[in-house]
């Protein structure tokens, strides 16, 4: 891969400040004193999932003031030689992630750096650790995130970058892992990213993919309180629902050209009948549930029985009439000319397009193409 001559001149005057220079070297001197480093982590950004909940304990709201956000950093990938394009673009996250304390995405929240080497496979002892580093054992719920990043050639000095974040949840008063969720994003880039792009990205990550459903997961399990929706797992997915509920089972198969996983997520609303007021309802209505499906993957939920609307693009709508106790199988796809589609398909066809995917949301079990995303939490 070639290497972006501009972008080391870019790192020690604008990314990281002779202070954060400082506390990482401190951090670093803490983690050389203990007697076994950490691997590094294990997550590949490339094969994650755009947002993958892999434990979900967690049913009550959050105060902000109840959380202590701590976030490991690759110490030396962020003080080390300029080796190259990834070090170089991790070390503008590394500066990001230092400012992310003081941007309004975190207000009111205890955000703390430590070095990834003071993490282990569990999450109790990681979190019984933190105080090595002078970290208060204060709020009860600590969220420790991990991240890595990928990059690949996209065309002249442009790169195509993708950020992936592991976040789990640990209760202190109940001394119980409570969450562990996957979230990525994409972006391309070259070698004039802005330091404030980079804070902007990483507001957005923290904000909107990583703290939302920690904080609010009672909304986020159903955001439109009056169709009850709820997630059906893997296993779940080819049955049908309880007799009072309807499920749906959404693929999508709509090939994309790309080496990533999932190159591009696409995105759908669903709407009872009942609120399609006009056109523009989905994007103003806060009825409107949004769902974000990746190339090859597919979504299961259960809502009420009713009269509902499968929107996708600009003018893509798909009638839904759900029955209580039955599954309803729904297709995304390529049409002629690259157009998109969405097809009602049979029980028979939605085997086997489920044997082909996995699930958007919910860690899934049964890939025989496409491993799992590996992580650095395995236990508590």
């Amino acid at each position: 891969m070639k290497f972006i001559p501009s972008l080391p001149s870019f790192l020690p005057s604008r990314s990281l400040p002779a202070a954060a220079l400082a506390a990482l070297a401190v951090l670093s001197l803490m983690g050389a004193a203990r007697q076994a480093a950490a691997e590094p982590s294990p997550l590949d950004p490339e094969k994650s999932r755009w947002t993958e909940v892999r434990k979900d304990d967690l049913r009550e709201a959050i105060a902000p003031a109840d959380l202590q956000v701590v976030v490991l950093m690759p110490v030396a990938d962020c003080t080390g030689p300029n080796t190259g394009n990834r070090i170089v673009v991790r070390k503008w996250h590394c500066a990001g992630m230092m400012r992310m304390g003081a941007e309004p995405a975190l207000s009111g929240v205890n955000y703390v750096i430590v070095p990834e080497d003071l993490a282990s496979p569990s999450v109790a002892e990681t979190v019984r650790r933190l105080p090595e580093v002078g970290v208060s054992a204060g709020p009860r719920y600590v969220l420790l995130i991990d991240w890595q990043i990928a990059l690949r050639e996209a065309g002249g000095s442009y790169f195509h970058m993708s950020l992936a974040a592991e976040s789990v949840l640990y209760d202190r008063r109940d001394q119980r892992w409570r969450w562990q969720a996957i979230h990525r994003y994409e972006r391309y880039t070259g070698d004039k990213m802005k330091p404030e792009d980079v804070v902007r990205d990483l507001g957005y990550l923290f904000k909107d993919e990583v703290l939302r459903p920690v904080l609010n997961r009672p909304a986020v399990l159903s955001p439109a309180p009056q169709y009850a929706m709820s997630w059906a797992t893997p296993d779940e997915a080819l049955q049908a629902p309880a007799a009072d509920r309807a499920r749906v089972l959404l693929f999508n198969d709509y090939g994309k050209v790309g080496k990533s996983y999932e190159y591009t997520p696409d995105h759908f609303q669903l709407l009872a009948d009942a609120d399609v007021t006009d056109a523009k309802a989905r994007y103003k209505s806060p009825s409107a549930v949004n769902l974000v499906v990746g190339t090859r993957s597919y979504l299961a939920f259960d809502v009420k029985p009713g009269d509902y609307s499968l929107f996708v693009g600009v003018d893509g709508r798909t009638p839904l009439k759900l029955q209580a106790g039955q599954t309803t199988y729904v297709r995304y796809y390529r049409g002629m000319f690259n157009a998109n589609g969405v097809e009602l398909v049979n029980a028979a066809d939605a085997a086997a397009l489920k044997a082909k995917g996995k699930h958007a949301v919910l860690e899934d079990h049964a890939e025989p193409k496409y491993a799992h995303t590996p992580v650095r939490f395995l236990r508590d």
